[in-house]
């Protein structure tokens, strides 16, 4: 029976066998570029956001499970592409470096402290006639 496993099971191995090249070596800088904001993190599942190109943000949630040695990733995103992107891999390596014992502006969890006021600065294309309103989710 497969069961939640720690985020250091989603290897690079893994990523270049669940994700393209692309999307690989673009959620490299993603996350090189500090672009992601974790808002939860726990055994099997992150919920994050991701910064894109342009003034657009995601919102990414990434669900693992573990069972026997194979590792199965579930992912979606706000995004175009909807799962499968630079974004998801973003955030996998944010929160896989996170939770290497670094320290992290957000606190000891690594996950950011006011995750209302990440989520309010979310923009869509959508929201170009709503100048300053918040968007919805």
């Amino acid at each position: 029976m497969p069961q939640p496993s720690s985020i250091h099971h989603l290897d690079d191995h893994l990523l270049d066998t669940v994700f393209d090249p692309g999307s690989n070596a673009r959620g490299r800088v993603y996350a090189d570029e500090d672009r992601v904001r974790l808002l939860s993190s726990e055994p099997g599942v992150l919920d994050a956001v991701c910064r894109g190109s342009g003034q657009s943000s995601y919102v990414v949630r990434i669900r693992w499970r573990r069972s026997d040695s194979h590792t199965e990733i579930d992912d979606t995103c706000t995004c175009p592409l909807g799962g499968g992107c630079k974004h998801c891999v973003a955030v996998i390596l944010t929160a896989r470096r996170q939770a290497g014992g670094g320290s992290t502006p957000e606190g000891a969890s690594g996950v950011a402290a006011d995750w209302r006021r990440e989520l309010a600065e979310l923009t869509t294309t959508e929201d170009d006639d709503e100048v300053g309103e918040p968007s919805g989710l």
